[in-house]
């Protein structure tokens, strides 16, 4: 980083300064130019260094935002102002409106302990999400850890397409002659016995073929976050997860519980542990192309887990399973809709179109690229 001064150094020093008082220096030398450390009048050489006097007495909510907004951008941070905000409200405990209307008094020592902690953890690029633990995915709040993937916005796209699917049969069950609801009582004898024992004992709700919003399964579910946030949409669906860590269930567990969300959880890989069939199978499975993780972003490659990047050597490891058998596990007319990586729907495409499923489609994310591939299962059972 930068190192800190108060401007009255050596004349051979070129002088910047910032409206927070935050002054850098450049010493110059035969070979150009070399940052040398002075100190400023609060003694802050750096985020750790601080004169108590200034970080703990003195400083406010606001200067202390400012401040860390520029050491998070020294320090090649994505978003400082965002993250930097993101910090001072967790570790102050306070809201947007709070922050207004208090962001000029001055900082508790123990808040301003805590949020420089932060603030150096952050510089060192770990994810702002690891550092609160927690984060928002379609409006409620959820708990992550280095255990799981941290729920992207893109994501939200594929709960947008699963909830419209979803509404969309309601309809057409509403207007069926019959007048019931079409989604219950379909071939609910078939089980996967590898993992029914793991779905009994970790249930939230008794799995029934009674549910008018019709049943549900999500693969690869990591946080919980597509499971919880689809059983918050609709009442009576019943949501069934599943995934091979679990350290990842139990993570999504807490998740369900804080949100309030009926979900039947079980460990297993894929389908080991989903009994009878579904309306709608998601999944958000890792598709990262196996020599391409090394090459991802710091933040991803180091701090989410590689269980949920590993795609295999092509990134379709999941996708081929998947599609080979989620028909055994699907209602006639029911969807199978993935998350995908932004060059693969050309790929899963196919993959949809090779297991007999129809009706198959791409949609794009807000920034216009491919993100969730979905197919209609309407053949024979298997």
């Amino acid at each position: 980083m930068k190192k800190q001064c108060d401007g009255s150094g050596p004349e051979n020093a070129a002088w910047q300064c910032d409206p927070d008082g935050y002054n850098t220096v450049q010493q110059r030398d035969p070979d150009g130019y070399n940052t040398v450390q002075q100190r400023n009048p609060a003694g802050c050489d750096t985020v750790q260094q601080r004169d108590s006097a200034e970080s703990n007495a003195t400083i406010t909510w606001r200067s202390a935002k400012l401040r860390a907004e520029k050491f998070l951008m020294e320090a090649g941070i994505a978003e400082p102002r965002s993250d930097a905000a993101i910090l001072l409200k967790h570790f102050g405990n306070f809201s947007d409106t709070d922050y207004l209307l208090h962001s000029d008094e001055q900082m508790p020592e123990e808040a301003a302990k805590r949020f420089w902690e932060a603030v150096e953890k952050r510089k060192q690029h770990v994810p702002v999400q690891h550092i609160t633990g927690r984060t928002w995915f379609m409006g409620y709040e959820f708990l992550v850890s280095p255990d799981v993937l941290i729920p992207r916005q893109d994501t939200e796209i594929l709960v947008d397409e699963a909830c419209k699917f979803l509404r969309s049969r309601q309809e057409r069950s509403l207007h069926s002659e019959q007048g019931n609801c079409s989604f219950s009582g379909e071939d609910s004898s078939f089980c996967r016995q590898e993992g029914s024992a793991s779905l009994r004992e970790g249930t939230s709700v008794p799995p029934s073929e009674e549910s008018c919003a019709g049943r549900v399964l999500d693969l690869c579910t990591g946080s919980g976050c597509i499971a919880i946030s689809l059983s918050r949409e609709f009442e009576d669906l019943e949501v069934t997860a599943g995934d091979i860590s679990g350290k990842a269930l139990s993570i999504a567990r807490e998740n369900a519980l804080r949100n309030s969300a009926k979900v039947n959880w079980y460990e297993g890989d894929l389908f080991d542990g989903a009994c009878g069939r579904f309306d709608l199978i998601v999944s958000n499975p890792p598709y990262i192309e196996r020599e391409e993780i090394k090459k991802l972003d710091e933040e991803v490659r180091l701090h989410d887990p590689v269980l949920a990047l590993d795609g295999g050597a092509d990134g379709l490891l999941f996708y081929r399973r998947i599609c080979r058998e989620a028909p055994r596990y699907l209602k006639k007319g029911g969807g199978l809709f993935f998350e995908i990586g932004c060059s693969q729907a050309g790929q899963v495409e196919t993959l949809l179109k090779e297991q007999g499923f129809d009706k198959i489609r791409t949609v794009r994310d807000l920034a216009g690229l491919d993100r969730v591939v979905s197919g209609i299962w309407s053949g024979e059972h298997v």
